[in-house]
Parts: structure tokens; C-alpha cells; sequence
């Protein structure tokens, strides 16, 4: 005759206490605090290098663009970050909305 050798396992409660959400919550937080740091160290040691790597560089040479008229209309490279980042955070900020709400329609 076979035996069956699963144990049982009591059923656990759907819904967590107040400290094991409030422990999870720590715990998200300080992770994403360490892979923030890290980026940060890394992107200093990057700048760090590129700085060093363009000291010993040309002067580059103004020159014409094809297909920007006479004034040469080119956004610059910081406009180009600002208005990028711009539309970053707007998108972000409708992600997280629709995230919400969406948690809203499903939360009972």
C-alpha cells in the first residue's frame, strides 16, 4: 500500500499584518536606494574618465549642417536632454496615474 508522504500546510490569511507590509515597504526602499547609489558611483566614474579622455582631445571645428537653413537651427545637446527628460516625467507621471487607477478598479 502507498503512503502519501506530503504534509499538510495550514492555510496562510490573503492579507498581510501592518509590520510585514511596513518591513516589505523598508526593504523595497533600501534595495532601490543601493542599485540608485551603485548607478550613481558608476556614472561618476564615467564622467570622471570622459573628463580625462576630453582634455586631451581637438577643439572641434564649427562646420555646416545639411538641411538646417542659414542660421543653422540645431537644438543643443543640453535642449535635447531638458525637453527628452520633460517628456520622460510627463510619461511617468501618466504611467503611475493609469496605475492607480487601475488599482482602484481592481482593489476590493
Amino acid at each position: 500500500m502507498a503512503t502519501d508522504s506530503t504534509i499538510p500546510v495550514p492555510p496562510t490569511s490573503a492579507t498581510s499584518s501592518p509590520t510585514q507590509t511596513q518591513n516589505f515597504i523598508d526593504a523595497f526602499n533600501q534595495a532601490g536606494d543601493a542599485v540608485l547609489e551603485s548607478i550613481a558611483q558608476s556614472q561618476e566614474l564615467i564622467l570622471a574618465a570622459a573628463k580625462q579622455a576630453t582634455a586631451n582631445l581637438p577643439q572641434v571645428p564649427e562646420v555646416a549642417l545639411p538641411f538646417t537653413g542659414e542660421q543653422g537651427n540645431v537644438p543643443s545637446a543640453k535642449e535635447l536632454v531638458d525637453v527628452s527628460f520633460t517628456f520622460a516625467d510627463k510619461w511617468l507621471a501618466t504611467q503611475k496615474s493609469f496605475a492607480e487607477k487601475y488599482l482602484a478598479l481592481t482593489t476590493v
